[in-house]
């Protein structure tokens, strides 16, 4: 698996929506490859954070999947994501 194609999978592998043969091959080149394994990394804190600040009120679906574009953007235009 290349690094863009992993990293198209980062929000479903967190989130524990992929099928187990795709969570594996993630998993794997995850593991094996440092500048994704840092992107991924940062992905989960934010999401823990994200999670932690809100897990007292309900949080529109809408505002999640908007949120997630914006992370999704920011990672395109070179802040975060695949380095390989």
């Amino acid at each position: 698996m290349k690094c863009e194609r992993a990293f198209q999978y980062v929000y479903s592998y967190l989130d524990g929506e992929l099928r187990y043969t795709q969570r594996v091959m993630v998993h794997r080149h995850v593991r094996r490859c440092e500048g994704c394994g840092v992107s991924f990394d940062f992905e989960r804190r934010v999401l823990a954070l994200f999670k932690r600040a809100v897990s007292d009120t309900e949080i529109p679906p809408e505002l999640f999947d908007r949120l997630r574009a914006l992370v999704r953007r920011e990672g395109d235009a070179g802040g975060i994501g695949p380095t390989a």
